[in-house]
């Protein structure tokens, strides 16, 4: 997911001190301050951190860094919680056409006509369980046709070495194997669920609540707007979380 971020440029330390303080008298959401060597003060006035905190970083600081030293950066995302799926389902229609930019939505469980509220295409994880059950289909085969009639042809009862019909039931399990566990495993890869993978756990969503998330479409300052919205189709509580992006 990405997100607009306003950056400012400034020549000395001193006047971009000045204008980490502003920003954040000023109310606005600060994402970072980066400088090419360590600023006495910079922590204090970029977090509201008492002096003697931590140290500013030091020269050639990008950002935040995650245990593989590659730069992780944070978006704000407005979550509203909704106690149907009737609000629900009204309330995403009516963010895609206010023209927010729809990070998700999360229910307990399925909700008919929700794909089509979101504006998303059709899965593309049918192929993938067309392909891979096709694949099984066609190794069974060919390793049964292989073995029977190629490689080592048995003379049982008279039966011709080629005996389809007996081939059947090791094709069928193949087909399945195959198709079942390459759509699971393709599922998990595209939606990122894998060990080491972190995820924030939105409240009830799994039990009893229905959550709508939504990124800011050109400022933070939009956010505000879609809270409205959301409030006024129904609901009963909002929430600012930081994503990775």
């Amino acid at each position: 997911m990405s997100a607009p971020v306003l950056v400012g440029y400034f020549d000395s330390e001193a006047q971009v001190l000045d204008a980490t303080r502003a920003v954040r008298e000023a109310g606005f959401v600060l994402h970072d301050v980066y400088t090419p060597y360590a600023v006495h003060g910079r922590e204090a006035d970029r977090r509201g951190a008492p002096p003697g905190g931590p140290p500013a970083r030091g020269a050639g600081a990008v950002g935040h860094r995650h245990p593989k030293g590659c730069t992780r950066m944070s978006a704000p995302v407005l979550v509203g919680y909704f106690d149907s799926e009737a609000q629900v389902l009204d309330a995403t229609r009516a963010v895609r056409e206010a023209g927010f930019v729809l990070h998700d939505v999360y229910t307990p469980y399925a909700v008919h006509g929700l794909d089509d509220a979101m504006g998303l295409k059709p899965s593309r994880l049918t192929w993938v369980c067309f392909g891979a059950g096709l694949l099984g289909c066609t190794l069974a085969l060919s390793l049964q046709y292989y073995t029977s009639v190629v490689s080592w042809p048995l003379n049982v009862g008279g039966k011709p070495f080629n005996s389809f019909p007996a081939f059947i039931p090791v094709t069928f399990e193949l087909t399945v194997l195959f198709a079942a566990l390459s759509t699971v495993a393709a599922f998990l890869l595209r939606a990122k669920l894998f060990p080491g993978s972190r995820r924030q756990v939105l409240p009830r969503v799994t039990d009893d609540r229905f959550a709508i998330a939504v990124a800011p479409r050109e400022a933070p300052s939009e956010l505000d707007a879609a809270e409205d919205l959301m409030r006024r189709h129904g609901a009963v509580a909002t929430d600012l979380l930081e994503v990775a992006s």
